[in-house]
């Protein structure tokens, strides 16, 4: 009774800690989404992929918590087994989420590359996503696609090339622009995003795995305590028996036969 007990606390803390983790999920989504959509215009749409399912899969973690936590409290069968199915299916969705975060990780250059290059072309000959090219320069220290040879053509090179702060224009204090490209380092931001969303998939998978073993442990271990509970509610049944006819038997009444003698006349 005691390693059973100490199993349902080890299951109840692996539900408590699925709940936090499932909270972390949301919102560490929400933040890669947030530097995504950040610079939406230079990212492919399928990168997108991987973080709103982190983002529903630590949904689905917050919601089975409950689940979690009934069955072993209660004892109850079906929960137990259901969260068992669900941890299984968890796991193989977020090492899935690892997998493809990866494979999209090895394609980022050519098709973030292809895109920015679409996107340079436009602000170049009409102006179009200027300002998100003034912001991606400004974050990243860059400058144009590939360098600041990009906008010789326009004969000036825009102000969010210069690593000089907009006080220091104003000042006319000498600036010069950042010779490097942004497709390489904008590349590896999103290679960064994509490694955390990887390392983020596989981790919490494996951390699926420690609860189905411990929940598979925990219901073994109620079957063969209910094996045990079984065998003593028989053995207690049989002793109140036995003892219930060792009592019949003491308060047996053995009749008594009178004679009479008849007195002659």
């Amino acid at each position: 009774m005691a390693s059973l007990r100490l199993k349902e606390i080890l299951c109840l803390m692996y539900s408590g800690a699925l709940f936090l983790i499932g909270a972390f999920m949301v919102g560490y989504a929400l933040v890669l989404c947030f530097k995504v959509f950040y610079h939406f215009k230079f990212v492919p749409s399928e990168m997108i992929g991987p973080f709103i399912v982190i983002m529903l899969v630590g949904i689905v973690h917050i919601f089975i918590t409950w689940v979690g936590v009934k069955g072993p409290s209660k004892e109850h069968d079906f929960f137990i087994i259901m969260f068992v199915v669900l941890s299984v299916i968890l796991m193989v969705v977020e090492m899935t989420i690892g997998v493809w975060s990866l494979v999209l990780r090895s394609e980022v250059e050519e098709k973030s590359f292809e895109v920015m290059k679409e996107s340079h072309l436009r602000f170049i000959n009409h102006g179009y996503d200027k300002k998100e090219w003034e912001m991606l320069e400004k974050k990243l220290h860059c400058c144009g696609l590939n360098g600041t040879a990009d906008y010789y053509a326009r004969g000036e090179i825009p102000v969010s090339c210069m690593n000089c702060t907009q006080e220091d224009l104003i000042n006319k204090k000498s600036c010069e622009a950042h010779q490097t490209g942004c497709g390489g380092p904008f590349n590896q931001y999103v290679k960064d995003l994509l490694l955390q969303s990887a390392l983020v998939g596989l981790l919490t998978g494996l951390y699926q795995i420690a609860g189905i073993v411990a929940f598979v442990m925990f219901y073994r271990g109620l079957k063969a305590e209910r094996a045990v509970r079984a065998l003593n509610r028989s053995r207690s049944l049989q002793r109140r028996q036995s003892q219930n006819q060792t009592s019949h038997q003491q308060y047996i009444v053995v009749p008594t036969t009178y004679v009479f003698a008849v007195r002659p006349t």
